[in-house]
């Protein structure tokens, strides 16, 4: 039976499932807001907690629409970069190779990589489009960092062969930039341990203190060696516990279509 822990820490929602969890992508098909797709979601499939998912943006007529009042925007005017794949076999987003994807397999096996998620890669459920903070136990940040001083090492980009042993942190473009923006911003992600716990993370925008680097190092100090970071700022929401523990904003509630559920198995 799974356990469930939560705690507040520096501003941080912090909560840690012991045991098997599921993973159940939230995704929107229509014109409603997000939050009652996850409401939905959340009450269909028994989901102990809910996040938002990847990055997008939106064509021209969703941006349009975004504009003119406190109502949905069609599904298909939100381009999400990166992909959810259901339990069912639907997948459905778009193609971001330079992002990173969290799945799991029918067993709950948990797994994190590189690239676009697939059909054929054997996975039951995944989401994609997301931001590094670990891999594989390896640190990801602004810049790459070595454990001593190299001749001719690469700051940013492939580490020359040679060097890759002595790498501690490797360079990610899109963390970097979010570890430019100021601390009140809001940030979520997810992560899991080697004995499978899942850790969700999340901070409301505009009420944060730390670095971005503390919040990827909170998501290690609880045993996590892979997690990533979703889409920030006021994309970011919560639910937990019954409820939103905060929302996103008007208008990413709008134009969001993708979420992450995640269900602490009690048998």
């Amino acid at each position: 039976m799974s356990k469930v822990q939560y705690k507040k820490e520096n501003n941080l929602h912090i909560i840690k499932i012991t045991g098997k969890s599921r993973l159940i992508p939230i995704v929107r098909d229509g014109e409603e807001l997000f939050s009652e797709t996850v409401k939905r979601a959340q009450s269909n499939a028994k989901l102990t907690v809910c996040i938002n998912g990847c990055w997008y943006g939106l064509t021209n007529s969703g941006k349009s629409d975004a504009l003119l009042g406190h109502d949905p925007v069609p599904s298909v005017d939100t381009l999400n970069e990166g992909f959810a794949l259901l339990g069912t076999g639907v997948i459905s987003g778009h193609s971001a190779p330079n992002m990173f994807y969290i799945a799991q397999k029918i067993d709950y096996t948990w797994f994190m990589g590189q690239g676009d998620l697939t059909k054929n890669q054997g996975y039951y459920t995944g989401i994609g489009g997301l931001c590094p903070l670990v891999f594989k136990g390896l640190k990801y940040g602004d810049g790459n960092l070595y454990s001593k001083e190299l001749k001719n090492s690469k700051l940013t980009g492939e580490p020359l062969p040679a060097h890759k042993s002595f790498l501690i942190q490797r360079n990610n473009n899109r963390y970097a930039a979010l570890s430019r923006l100021d601390n009140r911003t809001g940030r979520g992600g997810i992560g899991f341990t080697p004995t499978a716990d899942v850790v969700i993370i999340t901070q409301e925008n505009g009420v944060g203190s730390g670095a971005f680097d503390t919040f990827r190092d909170t998501f290690i100090k609880n045993g996590c060696t892979n997690a990533c970071a979703v889409d920030g700022s006021d994309s970011v929401f919560l639910w937990y516990d019954g409820k939103f523990q905060f929302m996103a904003g008007d208008n990413k509630d709008e134009t969001q279509t993708f979420g992450i559920g995640v269900r602490a198995e009690v048998k």
